[in-house]
């Protein structure tokens, strides 16, 4: 367990991660990830076609999560039977001008 999350951040912004996301990701989260990632990503000035580009492929890589997971968990979704979530870790990285996208998942 993490003891100090003061730390935590600390490192996660030295090592230029933006934003990091792992668990559970469903149909809600990625609007939630967009959300979030647009509106940081505004507050820090980030060019227009660098945005449009960082969110295309961020939405790639949650599409991978949820076709390619094979850590599921079937009817997650509060109020539908039918809707299931997959396990990953999301990870948008920045050094100076470059941006990075990476993402993981167990698959079979």
């Amino acid at each position: 367990m993490i003891h100090d999350l003061y730390q935590y951040r600390k490192d996660l912004n030295d090592q230029g991660v933006y934003l990091s996301v792992t668990g559970n990701f469903s149909q809600i989260l990625l609007e939630g990830i967009a959300d979030v990632l647009k509106q940081k990503m505004s507050i820090d000035n980030v060019q227009r076609t660098a945005m449009t580009n960082v969110f295309s492929v961020v939405v790639e890589h949650v599409q991978n999560i949820f076709r390619y997971s094979a850590e599921v968990i079937p009817g997650a979704v509060v109020g539908d039977q039918d809707s299931e979530v997959r396990i990953g870790t999301l990870v948008v990285g920045k050094d100076d001008d470059n941006w990075t996208v990476k993402s993981s998942q167990k698959v079979y």
